[in-house]
């Protein structure tokens, strides 16, 4: 399905098309007259914005160069990984489940919740891949493990930002205090 209230998934799939050329898309923007030779029906006319770079981060670039080699001509590429994101963010969030002696049916709240179904898989928005490092990261923040916590975070906000606002979460665990002398 194509989507029908947001057009950011252009914006993806655009980046992983022109990463498929060897084109950096962090060099040009969609409207650049260099790239006139790429554009196409399905997705250049629909892009957001085309006269600015792409602002998406390394990570998520990575992600859409993975769906297009997918599948090159649409969104059905980009939506199975995004799928498989959510499949994992479900697991990650049944072992948080099962570590806190909670029962599992409480992940149908998440699994059943329209709005990841709406957003992510008809829409394409990317936070479906953060999710997964995100919820490791608090999985590991929760048994102790910082570094890993770390790296969880890191990958998270390599593909959304957004993740910056669970580092107070990291802070307030490990009792982190700024020393300012």
């Amino acid at each position: 399905l194509d989507p029908s209230m947001s057009d950011d998934i252009y914006c993806s799939l655009w980046d992983g098309k022109i990463q498929a050329q060897g084109i950096n898309p962090y060099a040009l923007p969609p409207n650049h007259p260099h790239l006139a030779a790429y554009r196409d029906a399905i997705i250049h006319p629909f892009i957001n914005h085309p006269q600015f770079r792409t602002v998406y981060p390394a990570l998520a670039q990575i992600l859409f160069a993975a769906s297009h080699w997918l599948h090159p001509k649409g969104f059905l590429g980009l939506k199975a990984l995004l799928l498989l994101a959510e499949l994992c963010t479900m697991l990650l969030l049944s072992f948080w489940l099962r570590k806190k002696g909670l029962p599992l049916g409480r992940l149908l709240l998440y699994a059943w919740c329209p709005l990841p179904i709406f957003e992510i898989m008809l829409e394409g928005h990317l936070d479906a891949f953060a999710l997964p490092f995100l919820v490791g990261a608090l999985l590991a923040l929760r048994d102790w493990k910082p570094w890993t916590a770390g790296v969880m975070l890191a990958m998270g906000v390599l593909i959304k930002p957004l993740g910056l606002f669970i580092c107070p979460m990291f802070f307030w665990r490990f009792r982190w205090r700024p020393s300012f002398k």
